[in-house]
């Protein structure tokens, strides 16, 4: 059984700047609490199937300020989140086949109204096959949710001047990705090579659009559109030094397009992380993520995520035996950690955002059968605590 409790906030600012008139400025706070508490239980039945079974909740509450040269507002926004998943390992001669189920249910209350409610079922597959001692194949497929920021769910229209102004969109559906991964595998010692080629499809896709109301009031409002679709190559490689030491350097290489209405776009691009970790006496933990991201295609124009230290983290080992209990913390001293920037290629406009992110974890292992030593710490899950607008 595994048990975890995490509680990150985040501070963010965002900043819409015309690239032809400098006074044309709005400016955008948001201050984040997110609480997530997960439970997770596996039971193996012999040595071919084994089930394993969890829940999660996810509570987020959003206090957002907005001001421009005619307008202040103030909102206040709560997202629930919560999902059941239950999984099916079975082993047939030397294939191993995971089949799993995930129901997610997510709601939003804006100013004590209910503004959606949305119920997701996720599919997933996984075959893997261990071919000699140091080779292994692996065939993969997710469908994945993504449900709208809290900065994208915001009604209020926001005028930076009479004919420009910015929106967000309270009726927005969620995303689903469904992906696509074959990958090999070469391990050798204390170190490895993973080598993937994947296929994705984003529905419902997530965008900033800018459009001209009747009124001649240019308006940039998020809406959902068609989607995207990719294709591309990951190689990622890990060198560990006696589970002292671990460095772990990955590049993903793709290709991107999407297809609104009459404006077919290409995109090629890449994204490259380094996860450096180090591990004292078996108690502490000390990791470092290292980011560097090219352009991401949008409907209107890009987006990209200056090179930055994405994370840092810091993990302590309380107690181990039957069960183990670890507590940790991620960027306990990081200021302006992210920067994005949204390029908007028919209007000359170029949004920034920054945020200010931490979290603290608590992860908790127990083990009926006989006892288990907690060495590492599953990381927060970024796709519900990162927002980008």
């Amino acid at each position: 059984m595994n048990a975890g409790y995490s509680n990150s906030y985040d501070d963010t600012v965002i900043t819409n700047n015309s690239k032809e008139i400098s006074s044309r400025v709005i400016n955008e706070t948001g201050k984040k609490v997110s609480n997530n508490l997960k439970v997770d239980y596996l039971y193996p039945f012999n040595k071919s199937i084994k089930i394993s079974t969890g829940t999660l909740f996810y509570y987020q509450l959003f206090n957002y300020n907005s001001s421009s040269i005619t307008s202040q507002n103030s909102e206040i926004l709560k997202n629930y989140k919560w999902h059941y998943y239950a999984d099916m390992s079975i082993k047939i001669k030397k294939i191993d086949i995971r089949l799993g189920l995930k129901v997610e249910n997510y709601k939003s209350v804006l100013n004590n109204t209910k503004l959606n409610n949305f119920v997701q079922i996720l599919p997933s597959f996984v075959a893997f096959s261990q071919l000699t001692n140091k080779n292994s194949l692996r065939l993969s497929y997710r469908k994945t949710a993504y449900y709208p920021s809290s900065w994208q769910l915001m009604p209020s229209i926001i005028y930076s001047d009479p004919y420009n102004a910015t929106q967000g969109n309270p009726a927005l559906s969620p995303t689903n990705l469904d992906k696509f991964i074959f990958s090999h595998t070469y391990r050798s010692n204390s170190l490895s090579l993973t080598s993937s080629l994947y296929y994705s499809k984003l529905s419902n896709m997530l965008a900033s659009v800018r459009y001209v109301d009747n009124q001649n009031v240019s308006i940039r409002k998020i809406e959902n559109i068609k989607g995207k679709s990719t294709i591309g190559a990951d190689f990622t490689f890990n060198y560990s030094y006696n589970d002292i030491f671990s460095i772990k350097p990955s590049l993903n290489l793709f290709r991107e397009w999407i297809n609104y209405y009459d404006n077919n776009r290409i995109n090629y691009s890449y994204k490259s992380i380094i996860n450096i970790t180090y591990n004292l006496m078996e108690q502490y933990t000390f990791g470092i993520d290292i980011s560097l991201v090219g352009k991401e295609l949008q409907v209107q124009g890009f987006n990209y995520t200056q090179s930055t230290i994405e994370d840092i983290y810091i993990q302590m080992l309380l107690f181990k035996g039957a069960g183990a209990l670890a507590v940790g913390y991620i960027n306990p001293f990081f200021d302006n950690k992210t920067k994005s920037v949204i390029e908007d290629i028919n209007f000359y406009q170029e949004y920034t955002e920054k945020i200010n992110s931490q979290c603290f974890v608590i992860s908790f292992t127990y083990s009926f059968a006989k006892g288990i030593e907690l060495k590492s710490m599953k990381r927060i899950d970024r796709q519900t605590e990162k927002d980008l607008k």
